[in-house]
């Protein structure tokens, strides 16, 4: 019976060892069918899939959309179009970019696979900070803010620069070779008494100046200084101004001294590019005149301001006469000319008169006891106006946005006598000017009285002999 039973129990036990085997090939391959990807790489995956295109758009210094859903698996482009009136490019965090695009242009920005949260941005100066930023995030991971949502202006974009702002010696012992002469020209005028016509040319261009205490500050500018030329003329003169675009993005002038509309003469031109803004004078002040190319603040922080004069028509002549247009500073950070986010919550790191910290403390200014002394003051900003003081003297006549606050010493309202001022106060982007005497030989200081400002720049010295 054993003898007889062993051979079969052999071959039901080799059966059933095949039919395992079999079963066991056969999972294996189906579920390398059904899954054999997952262990692939996305490259590997990507490999396999058309790239997916993503269309982006920019218009009024926004990108649309700006912020983009993209499957985790599959390489992705994002097809950008330029419609705005300024050039823009698109820059990825991962380093890929595009070229600066002019309006109507279009490229392709390759990501490739995109597996964990990346930004892009626009990389001209400001354009970021103003919101131009997208969002690209791979599905599946968590997004806090909803399409179409701009990046908050506040967000710390520029890898602030930790600067040590050195005091005061530090910019007198180690002075900026870069001086702007204050004193002002006479008026030009004919002897027919006619209206004059002004041709002024302006270039823009970008570079860095010293500035004292070893440093530089990038700058835009108007002809190459830290301050546009001043313009002088009288009521019924005419300029024609020619603006070039020497720079590497676009730029424009504002002349508040214009009554016209703006739409024109005022609009942004590209690298490369001019355009003639006329103008006639219609009616007296010191005026500004800056860069209006968004983002505003910034082009006016970097430099792009100046004045322009047109004199009351009872200007009386004086013995000495200046113009100190105030200003802002703000050290650059890592990818922008100017410190951004200083600039937004106004913490500017330095002041100055003509765009040079400390200039006429180092280089005072020299006059006669008892002269007559005039001075222009213009508050340029972009942010901050200033509280001007002379130190040991007083003010008999002040003018400001317009008309004679005190003249001679003599209220214009009360007819009163014997008056003085002792500051001349203007907001953002008004002017005016002071008159006074030295009453002796000395040293006096001239400053904004917002007594911080002084010391960090907007401090200068008459010398009266």
């Amino acid at each position: 019976m054993n003898m007889e039973t062993q051979p079969h129990q052999k071959r039901a036990f080799n059966l059933t060892q095949a039919l395992a085997t079999v079963t066991a090939f056969t999972m294996v391959a189906i579920l390398f069918l059904l899954t054999g990807s997952l262990n692939k790489t996305p490259s590997e995956i990507s490999a396999t899939h058309p790239p997916m295109v993503f269309e982006i758009s920019a218009r009024n210094m926004t990108f649309s959309p700006n912020v983009l859903k993209v499957p985790a698996s599959v390489a992705v482009k994002i097809s950008f179009t330029n419609h705005d009136t300024m050039a823009h490019d698109l820059v990825a965090e991962t380093g890929v970019k595009t070229p600066l695009l002019k309006t109507g242009e279009s490229a392709i920005l390759d990501l490739g696979v995109v597996s964990a949260p990346l930004k892009a941005w626009c990389s001209v100066a400001g354009h970021r900070q103003a919101g131009m930023e997208i969002q690209i995030i791979p599905e599946g991971d968590t997004l806090n803010s909803s399409p179409h949502t701009a990046t908050p202006h506040h967000q710390n974009h520029s890898n602030e620069t930790a600067w040590k702002i050195p005091g005061m010696q530090a910019f007198l012992q180690n002075p900026s070779n870069v001086y702007v002469d204050p004193v002002l020209p006479p008026v030009k005028v004919q002897t027919s008494g006619r209206p004059l016509t002004h041709r002024v040319t302006l270039t823009v261009t970008e570079k860095k100046i010293p500035i004292g205490a070893d440093v530089m500050r990038p700058i835009w500018t108007f002809n190459g200084g830290p301050v546009g030329p001043t313009l002088r003329g009288k009521i019924g003169d005419k300029f024609i101004v020619t603006l070039k675009n020497a720079g590497s993005m676009a730029h424009s002038i504002d002349f508040h001294a214009s009554f016209l509309a703006p739409d024109k003469p005022m609009r942004s031109i590209q690298p490369g590019e001019e355009l003639v803004y006329e103008f006639t004078a219609q009616r007296a002040g010191i005026w500004l005149y800056h860069c209006s190319t968004t983002p505003m603040s910034m082009h006016i922080a970097a430099g792009m301001y100046g004045a322009v004069i047109v004199d009351p028509e009872d200007l009386t002549a004086v013995d000495y006469e200046y113009v100190m247009v105030q200003s802002e500073v703000y050290l650059p950070s890592e990818d922008s000319p100017v410190s951004v986010e200083k600039l937004q919550a106004v913490r500017p790191d330095l002041m100055a008169f003509n765009g040079v910290p400390y200039q006429y403390r180092v280089k005072p200014l020299e006059v006669t006891v008892g002269s007559r002394v005039r001075v222009w003051i213009l508050a340029a900003g972009p942010n901050l106006g200033t509280s001007f003081h002379v130190v040991g003297s007083q003010f008999d006549s002040t003018w400001a946005e317009g008309r004679y606050l005190l003249k001679d010493g003599i209220d214009p309202v009360t007819g009163t006598h014997g008056n003085g001022s002792q500051t001349l106060a203007l907001s953002a982007a008004q002017g005016g000017f002071v008159e006074f005497t030295l009453p002796e030989s000395g040293s006096y200081a001239f400053v904004d009285h917002s007594m911080v400002r002084a010391e960090q720049g907007a401090v200068g010295l008459f010398h009266a002999k």
